[in-house]
């Protein structure tokens, strides 16, 4: 197998590598690594001429028309267009490192040149700003790990740096031709391949951050073994029916083994969910003790009020207000690296003046809070400042930690009869200042957690 690498040399005995210009035909080759940054540097060089740019056959460039003493630089770039089509007719394999586009002014006889020029794309695919986005990042998730380069990604994470991306949802009829093997962990396409006449075209993210030669090395034997499998791939056929009619001494008893292991498999995978599913449902009340923000702390401390009997709204988008036998409290939420500070309280406050305008009704308020929240909870001091204490007691809401409420849905998961429940939350509704309970000390339980201790020094 040979490989023709241009514009990112990679050492290995099966790498041929060339700048863009300085390239033999395309054609002659199995795979092509095309660094479409060369392009530029090549197209910069004739234009400034900084050192003497020649053809495979020793024959200068230059940036003018072709003489019998030189080929003009657009003949040559020119002439990559046929020979990267019967590439790809022929089954090739082009491996083209994602770099933003970018057009090259300047190219006698070549007003249209610029990096993507030279390679075919599929109908309404678009080398271009509107589909291949500039973007820059270093982090990558592999989202099809039977993709033969998705070994690129896993060997090379700490390597590679993304310079642009496909937006995928942006190219007509994507799913026919395009398949999409790694994402940044924002969700840009990384890896993406496209097939293209009897083709593929594969791009991937450079790998930017390697600092030795011993990482180029592996870089090289890296990329050569997913072009192998690629290739290899590319030549897989679904089998005919008629092929099933040969038989092989043994075959049909293989073929009843693996029928018997794909249904154990099967069922070990759903046991395996619904384990994963159950583990998942359970251990989210932790977030309790280290989350903060909307999404991270405030959803559930709506669900964990519900867990405990009491009617709340999981529309974040809407304030929340706890409801238990007639009953409501305005629910405010708050989490800090350090003490929690007036913040709830004014919020709750503007929303009980504005309730006292609607309607003429004082509604009650509920704040829970999250302080100091990178610490455990055993070694955590009193999680609310002495304003916001003081506050609750005379503006007459609660003041509940989120280590609070996690015991209180442990003794509901523990122990759940209705009365203790209905006795809770009065007692949350009822309360006027700093939340007391008689509660024991948390121990260790069902929820996986370590002994928490709740008791709170002023």
């Amino acid at each position: 197998m040979r490989v023709l690498v241009i514009g990112y040399p990679l050492p290995n005995a099966n790498f041929d590598n060339y700048s863009f210009v300085s390239a033999p035909s395309f054609f002659d080759y199995d795979a092509i690594v095309v660094d479409p940054a060369n392009i530029t540097r090549v197209v910069d060089d004739a234009l400034k001429q900084v050192e003497e740019l020649n053809t495979f056959n020793s024959q200068p460039v230059v940036n003018a028309p072709t003489t019998p003493v030189g080929v003009g630089l657009a003949e040559q770039l020119l002439r990559r267009i046929d020979e990267t089509s019967r590439f790809l007719a022929k089954g090739g394999l082009v491996v083209c490192f994602l770099r933003p586009n970018m057009p090259h002014t300047g190219v006698i006889g070549f007003p249209g040149c610029d990096r993507y020029y030279w390679l075919p794309a599929p109908s309404g695919v678009i080398y271009g700003a509107t589909q291949l986005v500039p973007g820059e990042g270093f982090q990558s998730a592999i989202t099809d790990p039977a993709h033969p380069f998705a070994r690129y990604f896993e060997s090379q994470r700490s390597a590679v740096r993304y310079h642009a991306y496909w937006v995928d949802d942006r190219v007509p009829h994507f799913a026919v031709f395009g398949r999409v093997f790694a994402r940044s962990v924002g969700g840009a396409a990384l890896g993406v391949e496209f097939k293209i006449g009897g083709g593929r075209i594969v791009f991937l993210p450079s790998a930017d951050g390697l600092y030795s030669n011993d990482s180029r090395y592996d870089l090289a034997q890296t990329v050569f073994s997913c072009i192998e499998q690629s290739l290899i791939g590319m030549l897989d056929e679904p089998e005919p029916g008629w092929v099933a009619m040969e038989s092989l001494p043994g075959l049909a008893s293989l073929l009843e083994t693996e029928e018997r292991e794909l249904t154990r498999l099967t069922e070990a995978e759903a046991g395996l969910a619904a384990a994963r599913s159950a583990r998942e449902e359970l251990s989210k009340y932790r977030r309790l003790l280290w989350q903060e923000g909307k999404f991270g702390l405030e959803a559930i401390i709506r669900d964990s009020l519900q867990v405990i009997g009491f009617s709340v709204s999981d529309n974040l988008d809407e304030p929340g207000t706890a409801s238990s036998n007639g009953e409501a409290a305005f629910i405010e939420v708050e989490g800090a690296a350090e003490a929690v500070e007036m913040a709830p309280h004014y919020r709750l406050r503007q929303r009980r003046e504005d309730e006292l305008q609607k309607s003429g009704r004082y509604v009650k308020g509920l704040v829970v809070v999250n302080g100091y929240r990178r610490q455990a909870i055993a070694e955590r001091p009193q999680q609310f400042s002495d304003a916001l204490r003081v506050a609750a007691e005379s503006t007459r809401f609660c003041l509940l930690t989120t280590g609070q409420l996690f015991d209180l849905v442990k003794q509901r998961l523990e122990n759940p009869e209705e009365r203790q429940l209905s006795d809770i939350r009065s007692a949350l509704l009822a309360t006027e200042g700093e939340y007391q309970h008689d509660a024991p000390v948390s121990h260790p339980s069902s929820l996986g957690g370590t002994t928490l201790d709740e008791r709170q020094q002023p």
